[in-house]
């Protein structure tokens, strides 16, 4: 878990997986 925090492509896609979340909750 720590790994992708680390790396770029597991950061963007854990920030993606948030917008995504709150762009649902918000509609």
């Amino acid at each position: 878990f720590q790994d992708a925090i680390t790396s770029t492509s597991g950061r963007i896609k854990l920030i993606n997986s948030l917008e995504s979340i709150s762009n649902g909750t918000q509609q």
